[in-house]
Parts: structure tokens; sequence; C-alpha cells
């Protein structure tokens, strides 16, 4: 830890507007981690709709080719965004189709 300290310190001192930046950085990443969540939010709100409906109406809840196309959209999204597809993928898609089906029935009965 006094290592730690001493590097902070000494960073400090040789260059003093780093400890703003730092603070000014980490914000800007606190703002982020706020939206992600009120997104993530929203979006919970609207699968839960979703799955009601789906509920209701009898609806097939597990549809491959729908499934597919989304996870493909969401993988050419990230890529333009300067992110990998494969990382946008494993945020969204369930490893199994059991996990996907289970996801919907968690939201069905929430």
């Amino acid at each position: 830890m006094y290592s730690t300290i001493s590097s902070i310190y000494w960073l400090s001192v040789r260059r003093p507007n780093l400890p703003k930046v730092w603070h000014r950085l980490r914000k800007q990443i606190d703002e982020c981690d706020d939206n992600i969540i009120q997104e993530l939010a929203k979006r919970m709100r609207v699968a839960r709709e979703i799955g009601t409906y789906k509920k209701s109406t009898e609806s097939q809840s597990f549809k491959p080719d729908v499934t597919m196309r989304f996870w493909k959209k969401r993988g050419a999204q990230g890529e333009q965004c300067g992110m990998d597809s494969e990382f946008m993928k494993k945020i969204f898609k369930p490893s199994t189709k059991n996990q996907f089906v289970n996801r919907w029935k968690l939201l069905i009965s929430s």
C-alpha cells in the first residue's frame, strides 16, 4: 500500500493536473454507469411487458430465427461502435437455449 501511495504522490508532484484528469474521467465513467443501469431497467420493463403479452396470447416464447437476427444485429451494432462483436454477443446471448427459455420464464413470472 505504501508504494501505491508514494506512486500517487510522485505522480501528483510530477504531473499536478493528473488527479484532476482522473477525477473528471472517473466522473464520466460514473455517469455512463448510471445511464447503463437506467437503460437496463427500462429494457427489463419492456421485456416483462413482452413476456406478459406472449403469455396472454400463448405465443411461442423462443423463436430461433428471431433470436439469431437479434444477436447478429447487436454484434454488428457493437462493431460499428468500435466494440468486438463477440463481446456484444456475450452481453446479450445466453449460453444455451435453456438459459434463454429460463430468462423468459423469469420475465413472465416477475
